[in-house]
């Protein structure tokens, strides 16, 4: 049996901690989606002491650890993987914030700062009301450093805050841990298998993904180099995935993408790579082309990272096109219509479930392609509800969660919407030339505010993340409105005409107070649709 050791245990928060160095994931593990209230949600259960889930972890052998090119770390930090986390990340994930100022390396993922506010016994997302929990932590490692002596002046709320933090901090997560001694393409499927089966109500992965994810440790070193290496250099300029470049890689090597969502027809394709000097050249041609193709979207759309992407597959017919037209500048034209085609194919979730029919398809038309961009066969290869973004489509985007996956091409939208109005981060400067990290989800009604000002049975209290309540501005702006209504910051802390940019609706000033919220979201929304026609009218119906 592949499987050599499985072991139940528990731990306490303190003790994953110490272990977060150790803990790595599987490259189809891609976003950390929990927002604050989740986290929050989470705490609240550790401190009430009921149970949250089991934390499942793959321990492979020592000469395997450290060697597969999907893995990347939980939580920043220099020491190689011993564990890959198999489920339960999200929990993990959101626990070993804790301890890292709520944020981790992943996309500069951050959900905090989450707050407690000792004289309500309650739970805050950000503001200014209550301690930091992050802060609590480290006062507790270290109870001469800054963060003591700052919650000093707290008194009677810093103690009872404490305690919360030795309460989180002391609570017993169980967790299993699956070891093997030695790997083979057996143990691979094994793993793949049990994530299949624990995520079986979760998130969906194809095949497709968990084979290309997990059979790369397998393959042969100069295969493994060569694309580790050419995904070095995506990594560092863009933050592409691993999946949509060995896609990718595939492509350009004549594999299919069908061929790769079967096992065995899958690792004899990659084996029977014979010619490594072609396999270098592949390697690095796909690496630069899938980098152009994040230049180019930076320069027509101002994306400035793959992680604000709904699907990074979209990528791969665009990088395929570049690498078809590498000997050529493309033209303006081809640009505009690489932009309008990428930003349908991410609004009407093109690749989304499992995209391997569509990547093939896709992949043939941009080969066949001839006298430009083929973007009138890829619109019409596409379903007909899915050939024009439409206003029911932006419309649905007033009851989505904007901070959860499904809330993504809305905030992507928006993006390249602010981008070609030459908005401001709301600290001056302009959108595209912030520094990406600087930049964050901003709720124009603060989520604290709403929770206060709207009555719990209204239905609005449900949109509090629409997508039509988020825009994106400076962290330390964000920071400094807090809880603050838009009524008030408005026209002081940000001037009227950076708030116009941000398609805020300030012709109707009444908007602006609680108890019109609902209709201020389908306000925004409609402003968002006209800025959508006007920029982007070819693929608009």
């Amino acid at each position: 049996m592949p499987i050599t050791a499985v072991e139940t245990t528990s731990r306490s928060v303190t003790q994953l901690l110490e272990e977060a160095s150790s803990y790595w994931l599987p490259a189809f593990q891609r976003w950390f989606e929990w927002s604050a209230d989740d986290v929050i949600k989470l705490l609240d259960s550790v401190r009430n002491k009921w149970p949250i889930g089991v934390i499942v972890l793959w321990r492979p052998s020592a000469g395997l650890a450290g060697t597969l090119p999907f893995a990347r770390r939980l939580i920043d930090s220099g020491a190689p993987p011993t564990y890959y986390v198999l489920d339960g990340q999200q929990r993990l994930t959101a626990l070993l914030m804790l301890a890292h100022g709520w944020r981790t390396n992943r996309q500069g993922d951050l959900v905090g700062p989450i707050r407690y506010d000792a004289g309500r016994s309650r739970f805050r997302r950000g503001g200014t009301v209550g301690i930091d929990l992050a802060v609590a932590a480290q006062a507790l490692r270290n109870p001469i450093g800054e963060e003591a002596r700052a919650l000093r002046s707290y008194g009677e709320s810093a103690s009872r805050t404490l305690e919360l933090v030795k309460q989180v901090l002391a609570y017993q997560v169980p967790v299993y841990r699956i070891e093997t001694d030695q790997e083979d393409s057996g143990t691979i499927a094994e793993m793949a298998k049990a994530f299949i089966r624990l995520n079986a109500a979760g998130e969906r992965i194809s095949n497709v993904e968990l084979l290309l994810s997990l059979m790369g440790g397998t393959w042969a070193p100069r295969i493994r180099e060569a694309i580790q290496a050419g995904h070095d250099l995506v990594t560092d300029g863009w933050d592409i995935d691993l999946l949509p470049y060995i896609r990718l890689v595939l492509h350009n090597l004549g594999i299919s993408q069908s061929v790769a969502s079967h096992p065995e027809r899958f690792e004899s394709a990659v084996r029977s790579l014979s010619d490594a000097a072609r396999i270098d050249d592949v390697a690095l041609d796909s690496a630069r082309s899938l980098d152009a193709a994040g230049r180019l979207l930076q320069h027509e759309l101002g994306i400035p990272n793959a992680s604000l992407l709904t699907s990074q597959n979209v990528l791969v017919p665009i990088a395929a096109y570049i690498r078809k037209r590498s000997d050529e500048v493309l033209t303006a034209t081809e640009q505009t219509a690489i932009s309008h085609w990428f930003l349908l194919a991410s609004l009407k979730g093109r690749y989304s479930g499992s995209p391997d029919t569509k990547l093939e398809q896709d992949l043939r038309i941009v080969a066949d392609a001839s006298g430009g961009f083929p973007l009138e066969q890829l619109v019409q290869s596409m379903r007909p509800a899915d050939q024009k973004i439409l206003w029911r489509d932006l419309d649905r985007g007033r009851r989505v969660n904007g901070l959860r996956r499904e809330g993504r091409p809305y905030l992507l939208l928006l993006w390249a919407l602010l981008a070609k109005r030459g908005a401001t981060d709301w600290a001056g400067r302009n959108f595209t030339k912030a520094p990406w990290g600087t930049l964050t989800r901003h709720h124009i009604f603060p989520q604290n505010f709403l929770d206060q000002e709207v009555p719990e049975d209204d239905p609005a209290t449900e949109w509090v993340h629409s997508a039509a309540n988020i825009t994106w501005v400076n962290d330390a702006i964000n920071a400094e409105i807090g809880d603050t209504p838009p009524s008030e910051y408005i026209g002081k802390e940000v001037p009227l005409e950076e708030a116009r940019h941000h398609f805020i609706p300030l012709d109707t000033p009444h908007l602006l107070q609680a108890e019109h919220y609902e209709d201020f979201l389908g306000e925004r929304m409609r402003m968002i649709f006209q800025a959508t026609q006007d920029e982007f009218a070819p693929i608009v119906g």
